[in-house]
């Protein structure tokens, strides 16, 4: 959540390591020790601005663009706000961080997220291509039994 360039590509690589495979979840305002989550203490923001600012940031420093980022900002009952960000897996991978000239790929395994090598991106892009053409496979598929004369 820090504003510093280093913050920013930290959760950029975190949000591209999420989306390059299963998703998952972002949360902000948690405090954690040896990657174990250990109170949620919250934030002071203000939650549309912040919403805001973590999207823009997504939305300018990733490519292609992850669709379908959702964030939500939580009240808590100290007055702070808990800020969870849900990373859907992409059906467009391989998703990499532009910010500041960056151009870094991610992933991410029960040890944390991880950098991308050239046989995991050759894997992702082939893989990539293979489910568009199932999607327009199955789509003429779906076409031919719906419009059998046609």
């Amino acid at each position: 959540m820090g504003r510093g360039d280093s913050d920013k590509k930290e959760f950029l690589y975190d949000v591209t390591s999420f989306a390059n495979t299963m998703g998952g979840h972002l949360i902000f305002g948690m405090n954690e020790k040896d990657g174990k989550p250990t109170s949620l203490d919250g934030v002071v923001i203000q939650p549309d601005d912040e919403i805001l600012r973590l999207e823009q940031m997504a939305r300018d420093g990733i490519r292609p663009p992850v669709v379908g980022l959702q964030t939500a900002c939580i009240p808590l009952a100290n007055g702070k706000h808990a800020v969870v960000m849900r990373i859907p897996k992409s059906w467009n991978p391989p998703h990499q961080v532009t910010f500041q000239k960056s151009f870094r790929f991610y992933a991410r395994d029960s040890n944390g997220k991880y950098q991308l090598d050239v046989d995991e991106l050759r894997s992702i892009f082939a893989f990539s291509a293979t489910i568009s053409e199932r999607m327009k496979l199955f789509v003429d598929r779906a076409m031919q039994k719906s419009f059998p004369n046609a």
